[in-house]
Formats: C-alpha cells, structure tokens, sequence
C-alpha cells in the first residue's frame, strides 16, 4: 500500500496549483483536481468542492480585472480576496472569520507562523473510524477545537519576547521598526505586523 489510511492527521490546505491544467490556459478545475489517490480523499468532500470553486471564481475574476492567465494570479491578492469574505485557507481554532485578528492569523498562518512545535492531533473517534465522541458541554460547532487544542492561535495571551523575536524576523522586520510591544496580545501584535507587511 502507498498509505496508513485510518490515520489521524493534521489539518491540512489545498495549493492554489491543483486546479490548473499542466498544458492548457485559461482554465481552472476545481472538481478534478490533480491530485494522488490519497490526496483525492479528503478534496473529494463537498465543503473543499466549495472552497476550491469560491477559490476559482475569484481567482477568474481577479484574472479578468488585471487581463493576466489564470495560473499567473497573484495568489497572496487571492487569498487575501478570500479572507474578506471569511474564507479559511488556514485553520485556527480559536480565530473565526468575525475575530478581529482573522485577517492577520490567516496570512501569517499561510506562511508558517503557527505550525512549529506542533505534534500529531488527538482526534474524537478512534483510529478505526468510530463515531465521535461527544465532548460534555461544548457544543458540536465548538468540538473541533475542543478536538484539536493544539491549532488555536491565542490571540488573547500576552507575546512573549521570544515570540515576537520569532515573528519579527520571519516577517523581516527590526523590533526598532516595530515599536514596543510591552503588554500586547499576540492577536494585536498579529495584527501590527500584518498592517506593516500583509498585503
């Protein structure tokens, strides 16, 4: 066999690339996307369907706005399209699309500000594809987080100097362009940073 299926795993995202014939243009396939079998499985379910046509059709718009070939799109403008309208391309537990700091985890996230140090999740059901389990007083919209506490972002801790260190040079940017950052959140330092380079 290629894989372990029945597996636990992380979340995961779907590269803007799978929807683009290798040697057709001015196309996009958010349907029969190339992809392994493997990979098939979880893009088959109809909420990825749904992401990756919200994701085309904007990606065709965009397209047609700067007169470009669907494959040359710039993709950070597309997500950052995407994120207006509350779509995930990065999932954060504890930062829905109302969260003042959505916009910030999400452009961060896509470039691999939260996935260090993460270990393999505990999901709900067992590795043999049980039913989930019921978590006592969480409602089932909430159990995912519940499920998966190690993908929450905490925007509402304080930054840690390390952290913040850790950010600022991944983002390129001095603490003395920065500014102070004493009794900040890590959701509003998110955010200030993302002012100086999001898009």
């Amino acid at each position: 066999t290629t894989g372990v299926f029945g597996a636990s795993t992380r979340p995961f995202q779907v590269p803007y690339g799978v929807m683009l014939p290798q040697q057709l243009n001015g196309l996009l396939v958010p349907v029969a996307v190339s992809s392994s079998h493997l990979g098939f499985q979880p893009i088959r379910l109809e909420p990825t369907w749904t992401a990756l046509g919200q994701a085309a059709g904007l990606a065709a718009a965009q397209a047609l706005q700067t007169g470009e070939e669907v494959r040359d799109v710039d993709v950070t403008r597309l997500q950052h399209r995407l994120h207006e309208r509350g779509a995930k391309t990065f999932y954060a537990s504890d930062v829905p699309p109302s969260s003042p700091y959505f916009a910030a985890v999400q452009y961060f996230g896509n470039r691999g500000y939260f996935q260090k140090g993460r270990s393999a999740q505990v999901w709900p059901w067992d590795q043999w594809g049980g039913e989930a389990e019921e978590v006592p007083g969480v409602p089932v919209p909430h159990q995912w987080r519940t499920a998966l506490p190690r993908h929450d972002v905490a925007p509402e801790e304080p930054i840690t100097e390390k952290r913040a260190r850790t950010w600022l040079e991944k983002a390129g940017v001095s603490a003395e362009a920065f500014g102070s950052y004493d009794g900040m959140t890590r959701g509003a330092f998110l955010n200030r940073l993302y002012e100086r380079v999001g898009p």
